[in-house]
């Protein structure tokens, strides 16, 4: 699993995308993801509320 994204101070509107799959012969597919806010932030870490382009879904 490969993740990207831009280094900005404020990452709301920022694109997230994330590639999976590509074992055992199945295809690589790629779900992109637009930050909607910061839920919370830790030590190692930052929670984002996200929208995922491809179907519309808001996932933390």
């Amino acid at each position: 699993m490969a993740a990207s994204v831009v280094d900005s101070s404020d990452p709301t509107g920022c694109i997230i995308s994330i590639t999976i799959g590509g074992k055992n012969g199945e295809p690589k597919q790629t779900i992109s993801y637009i930050v909607e806010r910061v839920v919370g932030t830790g030590s190692f870490e930052i929670v984002f509320q996200a929208n995922c382009l491809e179907t519309g879904e808001t996932v933390l």
